[in-house]
């Protein structure tokens, strides 16, 4: 590029001319000295505070993109932005939120009181002050001056986009917004000479919003040096416990609660990293090439105020997984869609083979052609654990008597069992093994979500009365939410449970496929499958998922009500299942003669 040309009277200026002059065109220097932002409970713009911010609050880059964990100062750094251009050129902003709803929320609570406040932006609004729209003069002396506009509009709906020309597009958290629509106001830009736009967000799902954004900017990063080792990396929190790359330790909050101090940490050499550490990082473009849009990623594990201890804490108590990556990291995630993989799976396997005897367990059972069964208990760390996969063919005469043989073997405390397709012999297989007050058999349906609060519900019930006489209707039944559930589940198998020793038996392999089987899938708003517009998500299948719908029931009977059971032995009694009792086998091994592990047999005892 050429040298740009230098107007005369620049030639002419004082130093105090040129401080101006650069108050006037940096917007960090705007927001500090000239305009002196105050925002209603912070006070002032603090880069000590923030440190992350400084940079960004300079950059004038025209395409920025930023995605972030929540709280970190950046919708107040888009709003700083916004007031900054309106008062510095003649121009037009539209600055979007997700929804109409949310316009009036933000301008009353953080917009207008920033304006009251300051004396400078008071002299230069004019004429509009509502809501919706804003009106400034860049020279409150010269009314001939011309003057700058604010559209503040919602991004729900195609009827949002106004028909207006603007020079900066802002869109306050993009992945709650409608993807159309934020195209749309893209087409707003096309006659500008300035045609700047910002987005930033929260992120939810890989390559959706923001994160798809991101992926095609020069991708600043925020490093932190190692004081001892001078290492320089982006702070880092590991999906599994041990990871070598992790920035925080320990892993897991119930560490934290045994004693164990929560620190953050150099991974190379293990030197702690203290709060100005992270205070004294910079931006390293992971692709630094000219002519790509500006793009900023960080996480609240930069912000020096945000201890490792509460970083833990959030993740030990966020209700969904997803929650925390998107929130706190700042990091794109999906659950389960391509998560259970084989590899994930056998990471959370144990030395420990399978289990064919014991007491106070629970067991899930889908049905299917067969039979497919997960038992497993709580072990002494509270984690779930499963002793035994199995796939079992039943007799159809037999009202699943196959199943007394694990519930005697293993003690069975709770059982879910699927309800369809085999309805009347699921329900008499309850009524069996259930006694008034002592239910240890319920049977499961799935309902679909709604905007009902109850469609959400998970709940048991249980009928009084002889259950050798009940109705069809008065069984032992649970009604789970299916998505929600099936997350939930999902979730804990990939971070919390423990699977038994793999050993190669089809039973096992089967659970594998079944798990890779079941997929996460987004439900596209009105069918806009192009735009990715995420109205939720739905949990589908793409081969057999028989085992890990018994995982599913597995859980299920960890959460029903516990009851004080009577003892199981004779409490079949009213049942032709009271002519048998077990054979355990005689050695915990695969029997590759017969395709599956030496089964706990009945044998027949009168």
């Amino acid at each position: 590029m050429g040298d740009v040309e230098v107007r005369p009277a620049l030639l002419q200026a004082t130093p105090d001319d040129l401080r101006a002059i650069k108050s006037q065109f940096d917007p960090a220097w705007w927001v500090t000295e000239r305009a002196k932002i105050l925002l209603p409970k912070a006070g002032k713009v603090d880069f000590v505070r923030y440190p992350y911010m400084k940079a960004v609050y300079s950059d004038t880059h025209p395409d920025i993109t930023i995605i972030k964990g929540a709280q970190l100062g950046f919708s107040t750094w888009a709003m700083c932005r916004a007031l900054w251009m309106l008062t510095t050129f003649n121009c037009t902003v539209i600055y979007t939120f997700p929804t109409r709803e949310q316009v009036s929320e933000y301008t009353a609570a953080r917009i207008d009181p920033i304006i009251q406040q300051s004396p400078y932006l008071q002299s230069r609004i004019v004429d509009v002050n509502s809501v919706k729209l804003k009106k400034f003069r860049r020279d409150p002396k010269d009314t001939s001056a011309g003057v700058s506009l604010v559209y503040f509009q919602g991004a729900a709906k195609e009827s949002d986009a106004i028909a207006v020309d603007a020079d900066l597009v802002i869109h306050d958290e993009e992945d709650k917004s409608n993807p159309q629509v934020i195209e749309q106001y893209r087409e707003r830009l096309t006659a500008s000479r300035f045609k700047w736009r910002a987005r930033l967000s929260t992120p939810t799902i890989p390559g959706y919003g923001v994160d798809r954004s991101y992926a095609l900017t020069d991708m600043m990063k925020w490093l932190v040096k190692c004081s001892s080792c001078n290492a320089e990396f982006e702070m880092r929190f590991a999906n599994e416990p041990g990871d070598a790359r992790s920035n925080i330790e320990p892993h897991d909050w119930k560490e934290v609660v045994e004693g164990t101090l929560p620190r953050y940490k150099c991974h190379l050499c293990g030197t702690t990293l203290t709060d100005s550490d992270r205070a004294g990082g910079r931006w390293v473009a992971k692709r630094p090439a000219s002519g790509l849009p500006r793009g900023y990623q960080v996480s609240q594990m930069a912000a020096p105020w945000i201890s490792a201890g509460e970083i833990l804490f959030s993740r030990a108590n966020s209700t969904w997984e997803r929650d925390f990556w998107n929130l706190k990291i700042g990091m794109a995630w999906m659950a389960g869609t391509t998560a259970m993989t084989r590899a994930a799976l056998q990471k959370r396997a144990s030395d420990e083979p399978m289990e064919y005897t014991g007491s106070g367990y629970f067991m899930g059972v889908d049905v299917g052609k067969r039979l497919h069964v997960i038992v497993g208990k709580y072990d002494e760390n509270g984690s779930p654990r499963v002793v035994r996969i199995d796939s079992l063919p039943w007799d159809p005469d037999g009202d699943f008597i196959e199943l007394d043989e694990f519930m005697l073997a293993y003690g069975i405390n709770t059982c879910v069992v699927d309800r369809a397709p085999e309805t009347g012999m699921a329900r008499r297989f309850a009524n069996r093994w259930n006694r008034p007050g002592a239910t240890r058999v319920y049977l499961c349906t799935y309902k679909d979500e709604t905007s009902n609060a109850s469609s959400r519900e998970l709940r048991f019930t249980s009928p009084s009365g002889d259950y050798d006489k009940a109705r069809a209707e008065d069984v032992a039944s649970v009604k789970a939410p299916r998505n929600e559930t099936m997350t939930m589940v999902a979730n804990e198998l990939l971070q919390r449970m423990i699977l038994p020793r793999p050993d190669g038996s089809p039973p096992y392999e089967e659970f594998y496929d079944h798990c890779w089987n079941t997929k996460r899938s987004p439900v596209f708003d009105n069918g806009m499958d192009a735009t990715k517009a995420i109205e939720s998500f739905v949990w589908e299948k793409t081969g057999p998922d028989h085992l890990f719908h018994a995982l599913v029931y597995f859980y299920l009977a960890r959460m029903a009500p516990r009851s004080v059971a009577p003892p199981l032995r004779g409490i079949i009694s009213s049942s032709r299942a009271s002519r048998y009792q077990p054979m355990l086998p005689e050695e915990d091994e695969f029997n590759p003669d017969r395709g599956r592990h030496a089964p706990v047999r009945v044998q027949r005892v009168g």
